[in-house]
């Protein structure tokens, strides 16, 4: 490592915090969120490395589950707070991820063509959507469980 040329050369701010230059991150295919651990190699030098890159995305439509199920229910209910309730829903589920592309795929897309810290990798919005669409038809299927009467295939009143 002695004869390595460095790649680039950054000052620590007085966070302690480094920025790796996009060039370099789009080369090594890291994106906005990623998570990255340090190693230290020979006593005095780091490594960097990228964990597993879909660990929460693999559980992300749970959300859209209980987002969209939610709805449902209290449509089915014929509930006069339904916006208050999903503001709620939709406001802990904001403050509780740093991810607010679950709230509409807009977003998602609108920030797959950003090109800003807030961008994200097409490849990632497009596994943000497809989850968004296996929690809409998997709270589609569970409502139908529950409110389809099983001998005649109507929907319960």
């Amino acid at each position: 490592m002695e004869n390595m040329e460095p790649i680039c050369s950054r000052k620590v701010d007085e966070l302690g915090r480094i920025v790796l230059p996009r060039e370099v991150r789009s080369k090594l295919g890291w994106g906005t969120g990623d998570s990255v651990s340090l190693y230290y190699v020979d006593g005095d030098k780091l490594v960097l490395q990228l964990h597993e890159r879909y660990p929460r995305q693999k559980f992300m439509f749970l959300g859209d589950v209980g987002s969209i199920l939610a709805i449902l229910l209290l449509v089915k209910k014929e509930s006069s707070k339904i916006s208050v309730i999903i503001g709620l829903l939709v406001g802990g589920q904001l403050m509780s991820t740093s991810s607010t592309m679950f709230a509409n795929p807009q977003v998602t897309v609108a920030r797959m063509f950003t090109d800003t810290v807030s961008g994200i990798r097409p490849i990632d919005g497009i596994i943000f959507i497809t989850m968004q669409i296996i929690g809409a038809l998997l709270a589609y299927a569970v409502y139908r469980l529950l409110f389809t009467n099983k001998i005649y295939g109507t929907e319960e009143k």
